[in-house]
């Protein structure tokens, strides 16, 4: 039997090494996992809590103009995403069908929408419910920062749309505020 080098045996190590490193991130960022496991929902619950002490005033610039917005356009819902069909975040919010999309005239909440964007929220959703700030999503789940405006969190299950329901939720550290996981 032939003898292997140390350097044919330095490589193969490395090779398992950056195996196991891909493994371990896919897993860990629930590409391969249908449902959050617990010990990824609390990892990710602490994580939370603490982008979301530090983004809070952000939360709430973005969270009450379009409170105001929703209701001055009698709208159900309105959408913002971090990149359009062009790659990039166009200064409107979508409205839905009725309304179409509205170009967002204040300068503060543009930037905290912006400043949003850049520290990972790629969607921000309202409806009549709720304000969900979006931290991670994959096809399967999602998790980030939820505001209930009547702060009654005991009906998660029927927050958010019917393909992406809440089903989790924890309190953050103010009222009304809440950590979510769905699926």
């Amino acid at each position: 039997m032939k003898k292997l080098g140390i350097g044919c045996l330095v490589a193969v190590g490395i090779v398992i090494v950056i195996i196991t490193i891909i493994i371990t991130s896919i897993l860990i960022f629930g590409h391969l996992l249908p449902d959050t496991p617990p010990f990824l929902a609390s990892v990710r619950e602490a994580r939370m809590e603490e982008y979301f002490l530090r983004d809070k005033e952000l939360f709430v610039v973005v969270r009450n103009y379009l409170s105001a917005l929703r209701i001055e356009y009698d709208s159900d819902s309105i959408l913002i995403r971090s990149r359009d069909v062009r790659g990039q975040f166009d200064g409107t919010v979508n409205l839905g069908r009725e309304h179409g999309r509205v170009f967002i005239e204040d300068e503060a909440v543009l930037n905290a929408i912006h400043r949003l964007f850049r520290k990972g929220y790629p969607v921000i959703y309202i409806d009549d419910e709720s304000v969900q700030f979006m931290r991670w999503r994959t096809l399967d789940d999602g998790w980030g920062a939820l505001y209930v405006f009547d702060g009654n969190a005991s009906y998660a299950g029927t927050l958010g749309d019917e393909h992406f329901p809440i089903e989790l939720l924890s309190s953050l550290p103010a009222e009304g505020w809440y950590f979510y996981i769905s699926r």
